[in-house]
């Protein structure tokens, strides 16, 4: 096994300790800069704390309340860019969307995604540690605690592989990221990409056996509020979830469709009937005054904050004509709109887009939060929902059972206000694959994973302004897809290429 030694990672654990030392009294620093770890950690409450403290470290913005769902990764997909080019608030997006991710700007965000995730990783590892001292027994919820704390680690862990790491269905042999397993001021090991994948799994089977009774999303006797609306924590259906989305990343469709098949049948998780995708619960992190109702039937996990609304409306509704992102051009072709009719209609364009004015051609994207609504509507974002168990199922199904595989493909498209694709017009897997590509594309947007998708298929992007750039597709290649790490890391030796 390759090791690499990385002196800037002192760097990153050192701002470890005193970095979220307001974040709801999650780590207490004392004038001498050390965590006092006795006090944190003294009963259950301070496990709670340091959990609600990591989900919220989660949703900054500089991880998934912005850069990793509507905002940087979905720039990367060419969703959004600055069409106007006449802003300086939109330096990022311009350069994102031409991959130059040695621009200054870029670099910056690009290194607080690093450090931000890392950051968050040590913090879920200091759980871990110490709560190796505790007799799991004396309170229900230190399972729950132990679990979560696993999965986050594995959910950070795998985005960093994502975002930072090849494509191992092509280069399995390929480089992988520093695993932190411990909370210290050591080095942290720098594993291959195959054993990345298998710490990441790792991880996850830890989670899920501490998980094994947690079996309802919104239980009616909780017992204690940290057992309310387990759809805001790491529960064990977004655990299994996760195992699918990582096995289907890494090309083991077998176990990959295990693990989609077990969330399905949860008795909580179903997809929105027919008719009612339009909801504002259904399109979007549940809005709700009581934790309970911050669970929807198709959101597996996702993070409560109500941190980021001034960010979105600041990116994508102020001062229309030249400040804020633009949506691509050919949104109607994406969502088929010419083939609309009375009886198949896709709820998901109305949902998601509203035109700016009656003569213009662009749109605002409303999925999170709409032109004219409050922003407390915005209370969260989704980080996996269900409709990608049945993508991952259709796609694992079609060479076993066509007909069952087109089943699940249709069902997400019926909830969505879609007729049935025909089997018939499809003849073979590939060009089913392409089906579901796009059926990703439309489900996805706003929520960071259309990027990750195409990746893993190795599929260019279209340029997103069909009017000056018709036909334009950005060629899929390493240099697209594979961020480079920070400077600093590189500096200090750090490397994930061979």
């Amino acid at each position: 096994m390759k090791r690499i030694r990385n002196k800037y990672s002192m760097l990153v654990w050192a701002l470890c300790f005193w970095t979220l030392a307001g974040c709801d009294s999650y780590l207490d620093v004392n004038p001498k800069g050390t965590l006092e770890q006795e006090k944190q950690f003294e009963d259950v409450q301070g496990y709670r704390d340091a959990m609600y403290g990591i989900y919220a470290t989660m949703a900054k913005t500089s991880l998934y309340g912005e850069a990793l769902s509507w905002g940087f990764v979905d720039w990367l997909a060419q969703l959004s860019y600055d069409k106007y080019m006449q802003s300086e608030k939109l330096v990022n997006v311009k350069a994102a969307n031409q991959y130059k991710y040695d621009d200054p700007n870029l670099e910056g965000l690009i290194g607080s995604i690093w450090g931000e995730a890392y950051q968050c990783i040590s913090y879920a590892n200091n759980v871990l540690e110490n709560i190796e001292t505790v007799n799991l027994a004396e309170d229900p919820d230190y399972a729950l605690i132990k679990g979560e704390a696993y999965g986050v680690r594995a959910m950070l862990h795998f985005d960093l592989l994502r975002l930072f790491a090849e494509n191992i269905l092509l280069h399995p042999d390929a480089g992988g990221i520093p695993y932190a397993y411990h909370f210290d001021l050591k080095n942290k090991e720098v594993f291959s990409l195959k054993e990345s994948y298998d710490n990441i799994l790792g991880d996850l089977t830890k989670a899920e056996a501490c998980l094994v009774n947690d079996n309802e999303m919104n239980p009616s006797n909780a017992g204690s509020d940290y057992r309310v609306a387990r759809g805001t924590h790491c529960n064990k259906y977004a655990v299994w979830a996760l195992k699918a989305r990582v096995f289907h990343y890494k090309g083991d469709l077998d176990s990959a469709a295990f693990y989609a098949g077990k969330v399905i049948d949860a008795p909580d998780l179903y997809l929105v009937p027919r008719g009612a995708y339009g909801n504002k619960e259904m399109k979007r992190f549940p809005r709700g005054d009581e934790p309970k109702e911050r669970a929807s039937s198709e959101m597996i996990w996702g993070l409560y904050t109500r941190m980021i609304a001034d960010s979105y409306k600041n990116m994508n509704f102020e001062n229309i004509g030249g400040s804020v992102v633009v949506l691509r051009d050919d949104i109607d072709d994406v969502y088929d709109i010419s083939r609309s009719s009375a009886t198949s209609e896709d709820a998901r364009y109305k949902a998601f887009f509203a035109k700016v004015g009656e003569i213009s051609s662009d749109y605002f994207f409303v999925r999170l939060l709409g032109t004219e609504e409050d922003t407390h509507t915005l209370q969260g974002v989704c980080l996996i929902r269900l409709p990608e168990m049945y993508y991952i199922l259709a796609e694992a199904t079609y060479y076993q059972d066509k007909e069952k595989a087109m089943r699940y493909f249709n069902d997400v498209r019926n909830s969505r206000g879609l007729n049935d694709y025909a089997s018939a017009e499809v003849t073979s897997r590939e060009e089913f694959m392409e089906l579901v590509l796009a059926e990703r594309y439309k489900e996805f947007w706003g929520e960071g994973q259309t990027f990750f998708s195409y990746k893993r298929e190795n599929k260019g992007f279209k340029h997103p302004d069909s009017w000056d750039h018709y036909g334009e597709v950005y060629t899929p290649s390493s240099e697209m897809f594979v961020l480079p790490w920070p400077k600093k890391e590189l500096e200090f030796g750090g490397t994930n290429k061979d």
